[in-house]
């Protein structure tokens, strides 16, 4: 087991910077320690290309700073015109494009499926249904089961209050309460509120 995991790669530190993680994988790997300039990607780049070096980075605490010469990682500048003009010329892109447009593969798009149908109430569904504020009675309740105590046991029986209004909508609501979980007829059973999920919706 020791053995085993002498041989393998060791997890930077956090605070180890960039720059170092990359001279220090390059070194192990039989390199100086310092990308070369006309393979900026370790061998799979394009002939041509040239490297440029990063002279921001991150430090430990998140803020930017300039760091020095020799830590600084090479990243490719294939994507800056003035630099690869030079070095690749409008026949040979054009020939490129041609390529990359015909392995180019357009996927048409597929219908989305359906929810089932047996899932139970839908509670963004029913939010956007309603326009009523919580707390404006909107239906009339008759219940045996009235008065804060016996409201606060009814919802007391659930974890929130989305499993309290999904109880709610199942058991007849938001017309009927039979469980005592909307006694003030707004049609919100204990306290949810269906605004955030309005307000979700483009």
């Amino acid at each position: 087991m020791l053995a085993l995991s002498a041989c393998g790669a060791r997890v930077p530190d956090s605070g180890t910077s960039y720059g170092a993680v990359m001279k220090q994988a390059t070194s192990q790997a039989g390199g100086s320690g310092i990308e070369n300039p006309d393979r900026p990607r370790g061998g799979d780049a394009p002939a041509g290309i040239k490297s440029v070096q990063s002279e921001l980075e991150y430090d430990s605490n998140g803020k930017l700073i300039t760091i020095p010469k020799e830590n600084r990682a090479a990243i490719s500048d294939e994507q800056n015109f003035n630099a690869v003009k030079d070095r690749v010329s409008i026949a040979q892109d054009a020939a490129r494009l041609k390529l990359m447009r015909q392995e180019y593969k357009i996927i048409p798009p597929k219908p989305l499926p359906q929810a089932p149908s047996n899932m139970g109430p839908n509670l963004v569904s029913y939010a956007l249904s309603t326009t009523n504020p919580v707390g404006h009675q909107i239906y009339k309740r008759f219940s045996l089961l009235s008065g804060k105590a016996a409201y606060e046991r009814a919802c007391g029986r659930y974890a929130s209050s989305d499993l309290a209004q999904i109880a709610f909508l199942e058991h007849g609501g938001p017309r009927r309460d039979p469980l005592g979980l909307d006694p003030d007829g707004d049609g919100y059973a204990c306290a949810w509120d269906p605004a955030p999920l309005r307000h979700d919706q483009p």
